[in-house]
């Protein structure tokens, strides 16, 4: 299963098509600003707000406004933490392809047999063309949805008000702060 909030991209590595999402953290003087900043400039942008609340959006955006939305995101505020999520879909695309060009084959085939075929053969064929079509449709359906995430992202961000979030000598990077580091410089509280 592909996580959430994710988007197609062509990269260099294994089949050339990858789903990828995003997600931010942010600090922010005035909160409630933030959060109207980010659902205008994605309505700007025509991408389509998923869900919002006082300290989060999630939205939709057209690939080839990544860039823009990242843009507003990243000079908003502080940034606590970033992520990406990325996953080679290509394989998974050019199977249902092979898939969906068996299963066409294997209808035609079908329908040629009841033309050929006795009332019980004929039955037994169209029972086998049902089932077939339906599989076919769920195929078609699954290749849409891949090709449908190609052309948008999800972001995801959470923003904070002054105090929230990561604060002090603490670093966005959770294996350092894991290590303790900030107790060892004298800083801490």
């Amino acid at each position: 299963m592909v996580p959430l909030g994710t988007v197609f991209a062509s990269d260099d590595t294994g089949t050339g098509i990858s789903y990828t999402g995003r997600e931010y953290i942010i600090t922010v003087s005035d909160r409630p600003s933030a959060v109207r900043t980010l659902i205008e400039k994605t309505r700007a942008e025509k991408g389509v707000i998923l869900f919002y609340s006082g300290n989060a959006v999630q939205m939709r955006i057209p690939v080839s406004r990544l860039d823009a939305i990242e843009a507003v995101i990243k000079t908003m505020g502080y940034i606590d933490d970033e992520k990406m999520h990325r996953a080679d879909v290509g394989e998974e695309l050019a199977t249902l392809k092979a898939n969906l060009a068996v299963k066409n084959d294997y209808i035609t085939k079908l329908y040629k047999l009841t033309r050929d075929a006795n009332l019980g053969g004929t039955l037994s064929a169209e029972k086998a063309i049902e089932r077939a079509s339906t599989e076919r449709d769920g195929i078609r359906s699954s290749i849409r949805r891949l090709e449908r995430m190609a052309k948008y992202s999800d972001i995801t961000v959470t923003v904070n008000g002054p105090g929230e979030g990561i604060t002090g000598n603490r670093s966005r990077f959770g294996f350092i702060n894991s290590l303790g580091i900030e107790n060892l410089s004298g800083d801490s509280k």
